[in-house]
């Protein structure tokens, strides 16, 4: 799992497998850093993996109380599930396919830098190895 946050922008992307703990702590840590107050998004691209129920747990107080969107990129009906599970404590969750990019930003009201940046974000974490 990799994380990059552009201004008010969360990006992640994850792999095949479930986040381990630690990383997962990471992003948490990321998004507590994010300014109170001020409105969240995230656009996370995953190849397979999806968070832990016990992860998904460790999220949902950070989410009390916090206005934002959160996208989700990627053809699997089981993260749809997991993205349809999490949507009981986010409310602005969507999915979309992963070639659907202009939508997700669409839905995320991303700025041209926001774009820009989360477009070589993904693609640098597609080419590595």
């Amino acid at each position: 799992m990799v994380v990059r946050v552009v201004g008010s922008l969360i990006l992640l992307w994850n792999g095949r497998e479930t986040p381990l703990d630690e990383e997962w702590s990471d992003m948490l840590a990321t998004f507590r850093a994010q300014p109170a107050g001020e409105p969240i998004k995230m656009l996370v691209s995953t190849e397979g993996g999806a968070p832990s129920p016990a992860q998904q747990a460790r999220m949902a107080p950070l989410m009390a109380g916090r206005m934002g969107r959160f996208a989700v990129l990627t053809d699997s009906v089981s993260h749809r599930f997991v993205a349809s599970a999490m949507a009981l404590f986010l409310r602005n969750i969507r999915t979309f396919a992963p070639g659907d990019l202009a939508s997700a930003f669409a839905f995320l009201e991303l700025n041209e830098e926001q774009r820009r940046a989360a477009v070589a974000f993904f693609r640098a974490q597609e080419a590595a190895p």
